[in-house]
């Protein structure tokens, strides 16, 4: 589908056979207020989900504008990599394939998650 403007997934939903547009229940889809907007336009009795990728980014931003947040008025200065929170920024960004048996991540200048 080109373009990331509702006109564009519009005219992609429009093209499928009306059976089809019927036939869907749920949608799992970027947040992006351009889907939203077509998939009310076109399928308005569909139930919207975000999938999982963009659930857990939208998570991650979230943690990571909040450490920033935390960081700059408790320590007057951005976060370091020597800093606890970084660490743990870091195993929360790490995926569960590198993680150790204690949950922990890998050592500093290893595999970075």
């Amino acid at each position: 589908m080109d373009g990331r403007d509702h006109k564009g997934v519009g005219e992609w939903l429009f093209a499928r056979p009306l059976e089809w547009r019927l036939a869907v229940q749920v949608v799992a889809i970027d947040p992006l207020a351009a889907f939203r907007k077509a998939l009310r336009m076109w399928l308005p009795r569909t139930a919207v989900a975000v999938d999982h990728f963009h659930l857990i980014s939208l998570a991650n931003q979230a943690v990571t504008e909040t450490r920033q947040n935390l960081s700059q008025q408790v320590k007057g200065r951005r976060g370091r990599a020597a800093d606890k929170a970084w660490a743990y920024r870091m195993l929360l960004l790490c995926g569960g394939d590198q993680l150790s048996p204690e949950g922990s991540p890998p050592a500093r200048g290893s595999v970075r998650c």
